[in-house]
């Protein structure tokens, strides 16, 4: 994966009250390039992780990647060193970790950590919502999915998304369902270069033991590939 210049092309502010404190929220586009392997049948089970070279076709290009930056005492944010960078999953926006409909005001995630004082960044993944949509749909895979969520995540820490709001120490990825897939992916594919600091995975691996086939594929890495992972 390679990482190209980064910049925020537009934010737009808006305010909103969370348990009697300001929370500010803005709205980003932040341009990020990949360049990654992804495999020929995008119903590969392991995204190309156990692939060799013919079955895999490579992927560059620059996407641009939309989120909702969230922080909680709007114009204070000197003190903030620690983001939330929240991956949704399939059939779902980054709307997930905040529902615009106010029925649903309470499940508002990005609410919820704004009380406690803690930022966070709702991201789209590349072909969904108001980020870019690749021509061929099958563009937008794990390895696709798992290298933009990860440049975001080195941008978080490299530069500062807004005027006032200076780069992150740490950036904890949360991921729901196929998003904490995709960081899954990241750390196996980045590894110690992996630019996050902790993964939190929910909605994940809810398969009960009799939904799983004789064989699951559900195995420790080691012993799946030793030579690899041993």
């Amino acid at each position: 994966m390679l990482l190209s210049a980064l910049w925020v092309l537009c934010h737009l502010l808006v305010f909103y009250p969370v348990s009697g404190t300001s929370c500010g929220c803005s709205s980003l586009v932040i341009p990020v390039h990949v360049d990654v392997l992804v495999p020929k049948d995008p119903t590969d089970t392991f995204a190309g992780l156990k692939s060799n070279a013919s079955s895999l076709r490579r992927i560059e290009d620059t996407y641009n990647i939309y989120g909702d930056f969230c922080t909680p005492n709007a114009g204070s944010q000197q003190g903030a060193s620690v983001i939330q960078l929240l991956v949704h999953g399939f059939s779902y926006t980054g709307q997930y970790w905040s529902p615009p409909v106010e029925e649903f005001g309470n499940y508002s995630y990005a609410a919820f950590s704004c009380a406690r004082g803690l930022p966070s960044l709702a991201v789209d993944w590349p072909g969904v919502g108001l980020s870019s949509r690749p021509i061929n749909a099958s563009d937008v895979q794990y390895p696709t999915v798992a290298a933009a969520v990860s440049q975001v995540a080195t941008y978080l820490k490299a530069a500062s998304i807004l005027p006032g709001v200076p780069p992150f120490k740490k950036v904890i990825g949360i991921g729901h369902s196929a998003g904490s897939g995709a960081l899954t992916f990241n750390a196996i594919v980045d590894g110690a270069r992996s630019p996050f600091d902790g993964l939190i995975l929910t909605g994940d691996i809810s398969l009960s033991a009799d939904m799983l086939p004789p064989s699951s594929i559900l195995a420790p890495a080691r012993d799946d590939t030793p030579l690899r992972w041993g």
